[in-house]
């Protein structure tokens, strides 16, 4: 039990995680259209991208009318473990990752 403890500490202090997921629940009374949240109705099968977010979110048909559904991207999609002598930074966009040298961050990994 102890060998597990100390290697799920050691394991998560060298680990990014930004990532996530989330699905709104379905209004009927947007007539099957899904509401961003600047309150923009968009049809289903319609995609739009945050970039500054880093995130894309998509209108999808349900059994209840409809559900937006939104994931990370890019440095915000999930849960990464550079290894040892690396890290991770980002492309100017913000979003897309580079693994890096500690010691030299022009240098790739």
């Amino acid at each position: 039990m102890h060998l597990f403890f100390v290697l799920t500490l050691a394991l998560s202090s060298a680990t990014c995680v930004r990532g996530y997921c989330f699905v709104s629940a379905g209004d009927i009374a947007h007539g099957g259209k899904c509401a961003l949240q600047n309150g923009t109705l968009i049809d289903v099968g319609t995609e739009v991208t945050y970039a500054d977010k880093c995130e894309r979110c998509i209108c999808i048909a349900a059994h209840s009318g409809s559900v937006l559904s939104c994931c990370g991207y890019g440095i915000s999609g999930g849960a990464f473990a550079p290894v040892p002598g690396c890290k991770i930074t980002t492309e100017e966009d913000g979003c897309t990752m580079r693994l890096v040298r500690e010691d030299d961050e022009t240098k790739n990994c």
